[in-house]
């Protein structure tokens, strides 16, 4: 009897370890499906990441073959749709992937399709951008020095403009001995404004990377950003690779206090105030007032408001328009433009060069304006 008790409790015992064992192979199973899940949950993220900077190089691409009129691109897609080679990025590397880029014509405008795949990630951008296949600045309001849609004051001996002028309004005032060395045209009002204003609306950039809590270092950018608050540099320098480009979408206001040198361009939906620092190829589309009190190196600086221009800010190469007021205090070579009053101070003084305004605004080759860019 004792030995038939033993020999139970030992079949006993050996089913249980066996039952044990089979759950922890249940539970091994489980652990590594889900290992395998979040493996490849992290690979898809980053492919599509990938996949996402891939597409909008092909669209930067086709961006400037469109604005050279690259082998008369433009001049092609009016009336056929092109497909520009196909090309890959990171090759014999995990991430390697493709991109192919169709533009078709509308008139005068273009659409720019983007597809780019990495892996089983697969992103497409639809760019639509209005073309003006013209470098001459004729009849626009950046073939003067200075251009105003209602009166243009200067004040002041100091208060010069060295180019020609022109105005909407019928006659400008002119205090206390300021001097315009060039013609003056008095033109007929019209509807003309700046119309390469990119769009204000926050979902068109709030899936690029949150740019927050900025430091005093160095940032090298590329592709889309989104400053849901304030955008305050903190002396922080801002760059792009050569080559490269970057859009930063400012939610409220923006404080600008470092360093700017790259193809970088600020979509400020409130106020801007350019401080101390440092700013060269720098572009600003704001719908709130800016202040500039800080030279800038060929950049292109625009409003929906108005442009204060201090005396803080001397010898600065830029384009400036407002679609409302502008006051200038300092010296700018290029051109400025209000759609409303201009008020040239003593010290203000406005060199007129067409080289840069053509740089600046894209008349040198194909004058072109994004219309819409939109994740498909």
């Amino acid at each position: 009897m004792l030995r038939f008790t033993i020999n139970a409790q030992q079949g006993s015992a050996g089913i249980s370890a066996l039952l044990f064992m089979l759950l922890l192979g249940i539970l091994g199973s489980a652990f590594v499906a889900m290992s395998s899940t979040e493996l490849l949950t992290a690979v898809n993220f980053r492919d599509g990441v990938a996949a996402q900077y891939l597409a909008e190089a092909g669209v930067q691409d086709a961006l400037v073959k469109l604005k050279t009129n690259n082998n008369g691109i433009a001049d092609n897609t009016k009336t056929t749709s092109v497909s520009l080679p196909t090309f890959t990025k990171n090759q014999n590397s995990p991430t390697e992937g493709s991109c192919k880029v169709t533009i078709t014509g509308n008139g005068d405008q273009r659409t720019i399709t983007s597809i780019a795949t990495v892996n089983k990630a697969k992103r497409q951008l639809v760019v639509t951008v209005q073309v003006q296949l013209s470098g001459d600045l004729s009849d626009t309001i950046f073939e003067y020095a200075a251009f105003s849609g209602n009166l243009m004051t200067l004040t002041g001996s100091g208060a010069v403009v060295n180019g020609d002028v022109g105005t909407w309004h019928p006659h400008i005032e002119n205090q206390n001995g300021g001097t315009i060395n060039g013609d003056v045209y008095v033109k007929v009002r019209t509807d003309k404004k700046i119309k390469d204003f990119p769009s204000f609306k926050k979902k068109d950039y709030e899936d690029g990377q949150i740019l927050e809590n900025l430091q005093n270092r160095t940032y090298t950018l590329s592709g889309r950003y989104h400053a849901p608050n304030d955008l305050n540099m903190n002396g922080a320098t801002f760059t792009t690779s050569p080559g490269d480009a970057a859009i930063i979408y400012a939610g409220s206001g923006t404080n600008l206090n470092g360093l700017i040198n790259g193809n970088i361009t600020i979509i400020a939906n409130g106020d801007v105030n350019i401080n101390s620092g440092n700013y060269s190829n720098l572009k600003i589309y704001a719908n709130g007032i800016i202040n500039i009190n800080s030279p800038l190196n060929n950049s292109l600086i625009m409003s929906n408001d108005s442009i204060n221009i201090n005396s803080s800010s001397p010898n600065s190469t830029a384009v400036i328009y407002a679609q409302k007021d502008i006051i200038i205090g300092a010296t700018i070579t290029g051109s400025v433009a209000a759609s409303h009053t201009l008020r040239i101070n003593s010290g203000g003084v406005i060199n007129y060069d067409k080289s840069i305004v053509q740089q600046l605004t894209g008349q040198a080759g194909s004058n072109f304006s994004i219309v819409s860019w939109n994740n498909k």
